[in-house]
């Protein structure tokens, strides 16, 4: 059997990633305060484009260990039951919180979220089923996504493939950048009358990761002398400390330089994947890594903590909330993760070991 790689470092980015999401919706009017805002200078501009990254993040494993010979039937199967429980959780929690601290909650503007149809053209904007439900916008773009390009990745020959995703990337990017600017501050919705923007961002990011896995697997940059990886120590920190000023102390929206994040993003990616400088090695920790198995339940259970605790203690206390942000900020922080690590070891990983040992073994 092949043995499988683990990239501790990248686990733990995930998990930096999904904080980074929840960070940037306690301050959107919606699930959090404007505030907040008050306790950093950055006025989180820059963590909207976190949602690019996971993208990216995905499209690089899925083509890291894609099989052409895999059924395309049996990969749908396989993702699907992998994503679909935590949303269906989410949405009956939502179900029956929503009514509690009255917000926005619709039973038909639900139904395509079963299938995992939520946003990808068929509804108007990311929120159709409701306030809380609104984020869940990108389990239903993954899962359509990736099956789309493990689709085209088993019909059409690499020196075809290539192009037609490069195309792809181009396309999607240029369309978001010329439409709103990576600002985000409009609900994710469509353009051209039916291609939604979320769709956009998921072709484009799972393309992206689709090059990343085409050179890891190339060996680039996989055995270095000794003066390449201190080369290589100097870009980790300079692309580090370029993210740590844009993501706390740069008041800057991502606008039409948005690529440029993103193509940083990708570099430092890929020299976590490759593991030849300081901060890759030393974040290669398989204790640190532990905490990226809590991203996805972080991530979909984020907005029904944040909603909840707007409406039931941050609004009707508001007085206290601003005379004492950061214990609130911090402390509601703190509650969305430690929610999301609860439903990862009761709702999430039984439920993935039961459909595991009742659906996918063969």
């Amino acid at each position: 059997m092949e043995k499988k790689i683990r990239f501790y470092n990248v686990d733990f980015l995930r998990f930096l990633l999904a904080v980074q999401i929840v960070v940037r919706h306690q301050i959107c009017k919606w699930a959090g305060l404007d505030d907040f805002t008050a306790l950093v200078s950055s006025k989180f501009n820059l963590w909207s484009i976190a949602v690019e990254f996971f993208f990216i993040l995905a499209g690089f494993f899925m083509f890291l260990g894609i099989k052409k010979e895999t059924d395309t039937l049996d990969f749908a199967k396989k993702r699907f039951l992998r994503l679909a429980p935590l949303v269906w959780f989410l949405v009956i929690i939502s179900a029956i919180i929503s009514p509690v601290i009255n917000v926005k909650f619709s039973y038909d503007g639900n139904i395509l979220t079963i299938p995992l149809m939520h946003s990808i053209g068929f509804t108007p904007t990311s929120i159709t089923g409701g306030t809380i439900n609104g984020t869940i916008w990108f389990v239903s773009v993954l899962f359509w996504c990736s099956l789309f390009y493990f689709y085209i990745y088993k019909i059409f020959d690499k020196k075809y493939l290539n192009l037609i995703i490069a195309s792809i990337i181009v396309f999607c990017y240029g369309t978001i950048l010329n439409f709103n600017h990576f600002s985000y501050n409009i609900i994710v919705k469509n353009v051209f009358y039916f291609c939604n923007t979320g769709v956009l961002r998921g072709l484009a990011g799972l393309g992206v990761g689709y090059f990343i896995a085409m050179f890891y697997k190339s060996g680039f940059l996989q055995n270095c002398t000794k003066k390449v990886q201190a080369f290589i120590s100097v870009i980790e920190f300079g692309l580090v400390g370029f993210f740590t000023y844009y993501l706390f102390f740069s008041p800057k929206l991502p606008g039409k330089t948005a690529m440029t994040y993103i193509i940083c993003f990708s570099t430092l990616f890929y020299l976590f994947l490759v593991k030849q400088g300081f901060i890759s090695r030393l974040l290669d920790n398989k204790y640190l890594a532990k905490l990226g198995q809590y991203s996805y339940s972080i991530y979909v259970m984020h907005s029904a903590v944040l909603c909840t605790i707007l409406y039931t203690i941050f609004k009707p206390h508001l007085d206290f909330v601003q005379s004492h942000l950061a214990l609130c900020f911090w402390g509601e922080l703190t509650i969305a993760i430690a929610i999301g690590i609860l439903t990862y070891y009761f709702v999430e990983s039984p439920v993935n070991k039961f459909i595991t040992q009742k659906f996918l073994k063969h």
